[in-house]
């Protein structure tokens, strides 16, 4: 079995900082992760800014149940000091595409934001869960010589600071954002799968999208498993016409695993960092939720 782990060194601080008693070996190591990717945020944070945290963490799913929740809120602002507001943040337990959701919860926040307040979208998730990778295991997913249709479970955390307008530090900007659902998701017993629902989600973001030129280049969160590459093939069969002529995808976690909640912001992150604008970032869970938005270059 191939797991994709950050080095303890990486985080050793911050784990020896959590003073939580009963938490699972899973949440200690995301937030020790979260807290990393925001303290590196802090040196362009205002003194004492307040932040809303929209924050995606792994989803649940049937034979499993994890405990991590909204106290990971409260140990993320014990742990780094910054001024969290625990009313006006939120958090999302649904996986990879719930990177979507808390998306489109910092836009609403930046419609009507405050002076020294500050929107923070960021996704973390860890594979470091001995009842996860049982059940991962048992339904034979995990990447071994004996089982060709699996793939490489991972950790990482990553947080993006938004703003409403454009301004000299920005590193580009999202738009277009689409979430949907697919109904014969990998969890659906009763509904045969399609590929309908991420099909629909980027159909509705590239029917918005005005840019002069067409994406060139798709970002994803497959992780070498057939049911995301049928999906991923039904979608841009079906969008062709709205995708440049080549296009290319990529699908980070081939190099460091399967990243799960915090794919979203980290592939965001990846697109802005590689200057691939513009490029379509597209996520899919385990469950029902997909994903879909637009990265463009910096806007004047």
């Amino acid at each position: 079995m191939s797991l994709a782990k950050v080095p303890d060194a990486c985080i050793e601080v911050e784990l020896a900082k959590l003073i939580t008693l009963g938490k699972s070996v899973r949440f200690r190591r995301i937030v020790a992760l979260l807290a990393n990717a925001l303290m590196q945020l802090a040196p362009s944070l205002s003194p004492n800014v307040e932040i809303m945290l929209m924050l995606t963490l792994p989803e649940n799913f049937p034979g499993y149940v994890s405990d991590l929740n909204r106290d990971v809120l409260r140990e993320l602002a014990a742990l780094t000091g910054l001024n969290i507001n625990l009313t006006e943040s939120a958090v999302f337990t649904v996986g990879a595409a719930g990177g979507g959701l808390a998306l489109a919860a910092s836009i609403e926040k930046l419609k009507n934001i405050k002076m020294n307040t500050c929107v923070i979208m960021a996704g973390a998730d860890s594979c470091i869960d001995l009842s996860l990778l049982a059940q991962l295991d048992k339904a034979r997913r995990l990447a071994n010589l004996d089982a060709l249709d699996s793939f490489v479970p991972g950790e990482g955390a990553c947080a993006l600071l938004l703003s409403a307008e454009a301004n000299p530090s920005s590193l580009g900007a999202v738009s277009c954002l689409e979430n949907g659902i697919e109904d014969g998701h990998r969890f659906a017993s009763d509904t045969a799968y399609r590929g309908d629902g991420l099909a629909r989600t980027m159909s509705r973001s590239l029917t918005l999208y005005a840019g002069a030129n067409k994406p060139a280049i798709i970002y994803s969160n497959l992780n070498g498993e057939s049911f995301g590459v049928k999906e991923l093939g039904v979608a841009t069969i079906r969008n062709s016409q709205h995708l440049a002529n080549p296009w290319r995808q990529e699908h980070p976690a081939d190099g460091y695993g399967d990243q799960g909640g915090a794919s979203f912001p980290l592939l965001i992150a990846i697109a802005l960092a590689n200057k691939a604008a513009p490029a379509l970032v597209l996520c899919s869970s385990w469950g029902a939720e997909r994903c879909c938005v637009l990265v463009e270059a910096p806007r004047a």
